[in-house]
């Protein structure tokens, strides 16, 4: 990672890409992107955007539909499967064309159109039938628990790409060493992170480079080295085998 200071070579109201990892399974890496909206001494930050939210609710535009709705009598043969509301997806105000997020000429396109807008400008309610025994229906908003939208994001500066194919050669470094890691043996995995702890260890002074290597080596011939687990604790390195309960100190 730099340790640089800022260049701020992405002027404000440009777009700037990064690498994001998806919350939802199989939770992966992809590019996104934002507009760079101030520069920092080792810091960008950027305004975020997503596409404008064009539902219609019951022929009403969402940002202009009112909830809570008045209370409104079941309809005859009402079941828990009748549709009490519609849904559909309006049209963008925009010349029609196709838009490319990897060119930022494209996206900066999309938002004068208004096809991407401010997260900050959507309305991220799902819409849904309240149901009571005594007052009939009505429609409402409803936001999941700790609900929270993000609409800015501030990264370091060499974390920020000015062209799409920089961070997708970052995404692809990232799954190749997935790919690595998986063709590896078990022996040789388990000996890259007993290697990692050891180094960290060097790194931070609690043993020295010597040490480190005999450590490696006792660790090596202790055998089932598959089964060895190691981490830092005490200001030491400790280790034990993944089915003991207990962990040792390596003095």
């Amino acid at each position: 990672m730099s340790t640089g200071l800022n260049d701020k070579k992405l002027p404000v109201g440009s777009v700037g890409y990064f690498v994001e990892r998806s919350n939802q399974p199989p939770y992966d890496y992809y590019v996104h992107y934002g507009i760079i909206e101030e520069h920092y001494a080792t810091e960008i930050a950027m305004k975020l955007y997503e596409l404008k939210d064009v539902r219609i609710i019951d022929g009403v535009p969402i940002k202009e539909f009112k909830t809570p709705t008045r209370w409104m009598k079941l309809p005859k043969g009402w079941t828990y499967n009748t549709k009490l509301f519609t849904i559909e997806c309006g049209e963008y105000e925009y010349p029609p064309r196709d838009y490319n997020i990897t060119k930022p000429e494209d996206i900066l396109q999309a938002i004068a159109d208004g096809v991407l807008v401010k997260v900050e400008d959507n309305d991220h309610a799902q819409i849904e039938a309240e149901i009571d025994s005594k007052n009939g229906y009505r429609i409402v908003r409803k936001y999941p628990p700790y609900h929270w939208d993000r609409t800015d994001i501030w990264l370091r500066y060499d974390k920020v790409y000015a062209t799409y194919d920089e961070a997708k050669a970052v995404v692809d470094s990232i799954e190749a060493e997935f790919k690595r890691q998986s063709e590896l043996s078990d022996y040789d995995w388990s000996l890259e992170q007993i290697d990692r702890t050891i180094n960290r260890c060097v790194g931070m002074y609690l043993i020295t480079k010597e040490q480190g290597e005999e450590f490696r080596q006792r660790l090596i011939d202790m055998g089932n080295i598959e089964e060895i687990e190691t981490r830092i604790f005490g200001g030491g390195l400790q280790w034990k085998y993944w089915k003991a309960a207990k962990w040792k100190t390596m003095a």
